[in-house]
């Protein structure tokens, strides 16, 4: 199969495109239908990301945003990385169910830890630590510095976890599964030390209070929770009553005041005088908030955006333009003076930007289907990162320098996608050229052909694969029209 990735820059104009230049071309050749940045870290002022540089090879690439900074780390081959996580001059991730670190100079990477497909999530709590969980047997907690040697492991539960999410506490972390879910893990906290490793109901214990925590948040020096009998705030070791309005989602400081976002409401706590306000939002949000000084901002019930004046206590929209409809997790991200945000719209969609000093809103970028979940925005140094995604165009990444913007990576969507990958169970296909009828054969590394049908059902159906060894696998498609296709995948045996 040809070479099939392309990873350019084309220098244009963010309103209209003109002067296009092409700045770097990764894997030349006439076919660059492969192209999938599955996971990415910011670090700094670079951009770390996978690049499939043919269906048998993929490799980590780092970018600045211009030529000269944009270089292949290493290759790795056939394999899948995932879990892209900065971490003191480079970054962690997993390379088949490995734990590894590159410093981001040209051919290196490092093992960290074996994680045997078992790491559930990676966050950075410090500019050298970052805490990881595995979950095999039981959950177990760790803490690395970037190095075998370096690496602990903390604690372990013999409780199984979710969905959970990292917050900030003192010189720790805070676990929780922060859902409205009625069946939650107990949340755990940990200062980095086996000893400081515990369930957050244990750590409360331990000072002498008796509550049954059901979910928890993590805000600097505060430690807020859900208990089984009132919702808390724990400063200094003292417990204060306070208003969280439903379970803990998210945290937000902003000076002495901790803004506390809870699954029906909105509400504050200084943690100086200890004082609480419901902030009369109610449960009229959809999305996680930004901060920008003393405002903060999120979209409401009515999928419109607003501002929150914490000094002033009261809040007003600045948009009349909504995210779209079904757009469960609108992207909302402030660079220099602007907010940007995703629109999702019918047959447009757009990225959309609304100048603060002004409160004007106007069309950034558009593209000319619906976005999906790989729509994103995140600022990288001085730079805006964007992503969008089309049936027809495939996944774009797209760098904002507050003048120009440029093209870096983009896709065709004529080959295959795989989920979920690693699999035990079902593969499923997106993307097939053309048309669903055709047939499929699985290959392992050593050629070994191990399955070959016909099928027209393959997106709806899905591949069992459950019968196969673990390992690397690569499954090959052909449609009626004779086009070839491949997709890597990786089997594991489930639980």
């Amino acid at each position: 199969m040809k070479n099939i990735a392309l990873l350019s820059f084309l220098l244009f104009n963010f309103l209209s495109i003109h002067g296009q230049e092409l700045l770097l071309d990764i894997v030349p050749g006439p076919d660059r239908s492969l192209a999938s940045p599955v996971d990415y870290a910011v670090l700094d002022d670079e951009v770390f990301f996978e690049c499939f540089l043919s269906s048998t090879n993929v490799a980590l690439w780092k970018t600045d945003g211009t030529s000269e900074g944009t270089i292949q780390i290493r290759s790795f081959g056939f394999s899948n990385l995932s879990f892209f996580t900065p971490l003191q001059n480079g970054v962690l991730f997993v390379e088949d169910g490995d734990l590894k670190r590159s410093n981001g100079q040209p051919g290196h990477s490092t093992l960290v830890y074996n994680a045997d497909y078992d790491l559930s999530s990676i966050h950075t709590y410090n500019e050298g630590q970052a805490f990881f969980m595995i979950q095999d047997t039981r959950t177990r907690l760790f803490r690395t510095n970037g190095s075998n040697a370096g690496t602990t492991e903390l604690g372990s539960f013999l409780f199984d976890v979710f969905g959970e999410a990292y917050s900030n506490y003192k010189n720790g972390v805070v676990v929780s599964e922060n859902s409205t879910e009625s069946d939650k893990f107990p949340p755990i906290i940990s200062d980095g030390t086996a000893n400081g490793t515990k369930t957050v109901s244990s750590y409360l214990h331990d000072l002498g209070i008796n509550h049954h925590v059901e979910t928890a948040v993590g805000a600097d020096n505060v430690l807020l929770f859900e208990g089984d009998d009132g919702e808390y705030a724990l400063v200094e070791d003292s417990l204060y009553e306070v208003t969280i309005h439903g379970s803990c989602l998210q945290s937000l400081v902003m000076d002495s005041v901790v803004v506390i976002r809870g699954s029906a409401g909105i509400t504050a706590f200084n943690w100086v005088t200890k004082e609480h306000y419901d902030l009369g939002v109610g449960s009229a949000f959809s999305s996680p908030f930004v901060a920008n000084g003393e405002k903060f901002y999120f979209f409401g019930g009515d999928d419109r955006l607003y501002e929150y004046d914490i000094k002033k206590f009261e809040y007003k929209r600045i948009s009349n333009q909504t995210t779209g409809s079904f757009n469960l997790n609108p992207f909302i991200v402030h660079f220099e003076d602007d907010i940007f945000y995703w629109q999702k719209a019918n047959p447009v969609s757009r990225l959309r930007r609304i100048n603060l000093e002004e409160m004007t809103d106007t069309v950034f970028d558009t593209l000319p289907s619906d976005i999906n979940y790989h729509a994103t925005a995140v600022v990288v140094g001085n730079k805006l990162l964007y992503s969008k995604q089309t049936d027809n165009l495939g996944l774009e990444w797209w760098v904002y320098n507050g003048e120009n913007s440029s093209l870096i990576y983009r896709e065709r969507p004529e080959e295959i996608r795989v989920f979920p990958n690693p699999v035990s169970e079902r593969l499923y296909l997106a993307h097939l050229p053309n048309t669903t009828n055709g047939e499929y054969a699985i290959f392992d590394l050593s050629g070994k052909r191990y399955t070959h049908k016909r099928s027209n059902t393959l997106i709806n159906s899905g591949i069992d694969v459950s019968s196969l060894k673990d390992g690397n696998y690569t499954l090959q498609f052909r449609n009626q029209q004779g086009e070839l296709r491949t997709a890597r995948f990786v089997k594991i045996t489930g639980d």
